[in-house]
């Protein structure tokens, strides 16, 4: 409809640009009329234009029909009353060419205004519903990798031993054992789910201990809300010891909050397969 509308105008402007080029030739066709008339010739070629000059020139006398001889001819003020008319009739499609350009840019931003009212009302929406979903995710999952500290490793320290007097520390803290737990020679894996997102800060206020423990450990700490082990594990392969990371989403999650204990900073933007990962942290406020 609006291309309809467009193309509209734009006819319509054409046409009026064609009526004011008519009106031109016809005032130099009714002044070649009135020269022949005035020398009582005749223009076979003129001549069909004659019954609309004449009816012309008719209305024209009903507004002007003086007359006055010179040299002999007689000079009939009807004539120059058709050119002013057809004069007048010509500059006013230059008017109409103007109201029409007006109308048209009205128009244009009246539709506008209501394309770019539409969309925000529509991206509104999305925004609302998108914020109405995420607000019902209550789950998260952290996964926490540990590894020694330089001095523990050079004291030759068991890595296991020291996972598990994290566990047991995170277990009497918050109740909870971790759903999965991994050690090798030099890592430690440990994933623990949550199903209260509005009580993280609970969770979060253990996280913070663990990460200024005096243990010989250093941990990676990764919350991820939802169900998405791939960003959880994209999250534990970037090592950001000594941190309470999470990826964007956790990051908004968590501004949903009615209580927010922390404060969220930006990291920057990781690679992720083919798309990127923006990476945020917990701090703590000053």
């Amino acid at each position: 409809m609006h291309e309809f509308v467009l193309k509209f105008f734009e006819f319509f402007r054409s046409f009026l640009q064609f009526m004011k080029i008519v009106c031109v030739l016809l005032i130099i066709l009714l002044l070649l009329y009135w020269i022949q008339n005035l020398t009582s010739a005749q223009w076979a070629w003129l001549m069909f234009m004659a019954p609309f000059f004449d009816f012309l020139l008719d209305f024209a006398d009903s507004i002007c029909s003086m007359s006055f001889n010179l040299f002999g001819a007689v000079f009939e003020l009807k004539y120059l009353s058709a050119v002013i008319l057809l004069t007048i009739l010509a500059l006013s499609m230059n008017l109409l060419v103007f109201l029409t350009s007006f109308i048209e840019g009205c128009y244009k931003s009246a539709h506008f205004v209501c394309k770019k009212t539409g969309e925000a009302i529509f991206n509104s929406k999305l925004q609302y519903d998108a914020s109405k979903k995420d607000a019902k995710i209550k789950d998260y999952s952290i996964m926490i990798k540990l590894q020694l500290s330089k001095k523990a490793v050079a004291q030759k320290l068991n890595i296991v031993e020291q996972n598990k007097f994290m566990n047991d520390f995170i277990k009497e803290q918050l109740g909870i054992t971790p759903k999965e737990s991994i050690s090798t020679n030099v890592y430690c894996f440990n994933q623990y789910d949550f199903y209260n997102f509005g009580k993280i800060d609970e969770t979060l206020d253990v996280m913070f201990r663990i990460l200024k423990t005096k243990a010989p450990i250093e941990t990676a700490i990764c919350v991820q809300a939802g169900d998405n082990p791939e960003i959880l594990g994209k999250l534990v392969t970037l090592n950001n010891f000594k941190k309470i990371t999470m990826a964007a989403d956790t990051a908004y999650r968590y501004r949903m909050n009615k209580v927010q204990k922390y404060d969220i900073s930006p990291l920057g933007v990781f690679q992720n397969g083919e798309s990127t990962l923006e990476l945020h942290e917990f701090v703590e406020k000053v």
